[in-house]
């Protein structure tokens, strides 16, 4: 919502609210409103697009979307989350570092869609005392494994 100098908050396509960002807080303080009636329809388009996006993914989505059933937030950010850590989709945000408006919202999605440690395979690698190799899962209690330059 607004550009360059004017840029005052963005739009939650998932939610459907206008996220706003106080200036005199340089973004660390927001509240959310009814998306601004100039911007619903476009809100709505992006929206849909994202939704046949998102169809394109499963099976059971792709019925209750064609169904015109209403789709829980959980349900939406489940499969978002699912298509991330299969690589068949990025997400997208918008925000400004200058004035860290957006940032809270990306920090959010960090946590909501991309993989954690857990949700990695293990990582083979060479032992340097043995030459054999290991594997190590990134799980507590195990031992720790660096690379490290020969130089």
């Amino acid at each position: 919502m607004g550009e360059e100098e004017e840029f005052r908050g963005v739009i939650d396509l998932l939610r459907m609210k206008a996220i706003l960002f106080d200036e005199g807080s340089l973004g660390a303080d927001f509240h959310e409103e009814e998306i601004p009636e100039p911007l619903l329809k476009t809100a709505q388009a992006h929206r849909e697009s994202l939704f046949e996006g998102l169809a394109e993914l499963d099976d059971s989505f792709l019925e209750k979307y064609l169904a015109g059933e209403a789709i829980p937030l959980e349900e939406v950010q489940s499969l978002i989350r699912q298509g991330t850590l299969g690589a068949k989709l990025v997400p997208v945000l918008c925000g400004s570092a200058f004035k860290n408006k957006g940032i809270q919202q990306l920090l959010d999605a960090v946590v909501d869609y991309l993989p954690s440690p857990l949700d990695v395979p293990p990582i083979h690698g060479f032992n340097p005392e043995n030459g054999l190799q290991e594997e190590r899962s990134p799980a507590n209690g195990l031992l720790f494994s660096a690379w490290r330059s020969k130089s």
